[in-house]
């Protein structure tokens, strides 16, 4: 068997999808590889694509971000307190301006769901006060949250890591702290 590096840098997080591969590094830099057909490593195409919305724009080191299932073109990545959304079939990076943190919070983490698609779950930290949980429904177009959701018994300061969701039941969520 063989392997290859599809990262550049430190590696963070991948996801391996039916037509796109996106592996991430530091400070929230995303590159993209097209998937191509085939049963061993050379499943994808050696031309990369930076998909990194901007630097130095609030990114964590290891920055999330979100691909969504129900299309993979639908990109979710968090830059500081401001959420952006890219659709790589052309028409790139947009700021969500009507989903906005309080101050002094920052994302942490998102999470999309299967089922029903497109929902977008984001976390939301902060030195001093509790961290937040957000839900957006029809993520693919929406232009605000949905809701906020409490996380029973969160201290402040507490630092919300991942979000897990059911993929039969989005109501159905696991967060790590």
């Amino acid at each position: 068997s063989s392997s290859a590096d599809a990262s550049t840098g430190d590696g963070a997080t991948a996801y391996l999808g039916q037509e796109i591969i996106i592996a991430s590094s530091q400070n929230g830099n995303l590159t993209a590889y097209e998937a191509m057909p085939g049963d061993d490593i050379s499943f994808f195409t050696s031309e990369t694509v930076d998909l990194t919305p901007c630097s130095e724009c609030g990114q964590l080191f290891v920055n999330p971000y979100a691909v969504d299932y129900s299309d993979e073109a639908i990109i979710y990545y968090p830059a500081g307190a401001t959420l952006l959304r890219a659709n790589l079939k052309g028409e790139g990076w947009e700021e969500l301006s009507g989903i906005s943190l309080p101050g002094g919070y920052g994302y942490s983490a998102l999470a999309v769901s299967t089922t029903p698609a497109s929902r977008l779950y984001t976390a939301a930290y902060s030195q001093s006060d509790a961290p937040k949980l957000y839900r957006i429904d029809g993520a693919t177009t929406a232009t605000a949250a949905t809701g906020e959701i409490s996380i029973p018994d969160a201290e402040a300061g507490a630092y919300v890591l991942d979000i897990g969701v059911n993929p039969a039941d989005a109501d159905e969520l696991l967060v790590t702290l």
